[in-house]
Parts: C-alpha cells; structure tokens; sequence
C-alpha cells in the first residue's frame, strides 16, 4: 500500500509540476504579442490537488493503530529450599506399664518417663 500511495504522489507532484511548464504552449519560432494582464486562476489547482492527496494519506497512516504485542510472561519457579532432618533426639520416653518405648506404643496410662540417651 505505501509504494502505491508513494508511486501515486509522485505521479502527480510530476503532472503537477508539468503543467506549469507547458502552461505558455509551445516556445519556438512564434512569437505573440503582450496583450496586458493575464490572469490564469487554475495555476493553483495541480498543487492543490498534489498537497490535498499528501495531506490525506500522511494523515490517514498516522491514524493507523499500530499493534502492541502483548507483554512477556515469565514464570519465575520458587527456590528449592533444603531442610536437614532435625537433629536425633538425646531423650526418649518409656511407659513402665506397658514395657516400651513411645514410637513402638503411643498411649500410657500411667505416663511417660524420660530415659536419656547415652
């Protein structure tokens, strides 16, 4: 599209500049006379219609939406974190009714005692 609008410009900035060199006819062995004033008035009208083309195609591709892409996502993954066992434990709990140790039972009537480890 834009080498057509750029191809079609510069066609009639061409005709345009054109007519004002052929405006006077053909300059070559006749010669006229002055006959006063002259007045063209259409001298105006190829520029006119040239800079009116310009105008609007400048102005109907600064009114073009322009396409914005959409931003990037990133997915950032959260750190692994390492957690070392807690540390064995120096105590453990013994239940003299039942003669065990606390992970082999998990109830005592008659409660827990603490054993320390050696």
């Amino acid at each position: 599209m834009k080498k057509i609008l750029a191809t079609l410009v510069i066609a009639l900035s061409a005709g345009a500049v054109s007519t004002h060199a052929l405006a006077d006819g053909p300059h070559g062995y006749q010669q006229r006379q002055f006959t006063g004033h002259q007045h063209r008035s259409s001298d105006w009208l190829g520029p006119l219609i040239v800079l009116g083309i310009a105008g609007a195609a400048i102005s109907a591709a600064a009114n073009q939406p322009s396409y914005t892409p959409p931003p990037q996502v990133t997915y950032v993954s959260p750190a692994v974190t390492y957690v070392p066992p807690p540390p064995a434990a120096s105590a453990s709990y013994y239940c003299s009714s039942v003669g065990q140790f606390y992970p082999n039972t998990s109830y005592c009537p008659e409660g827990w005692q603490l054993v320390t480890v050696r």
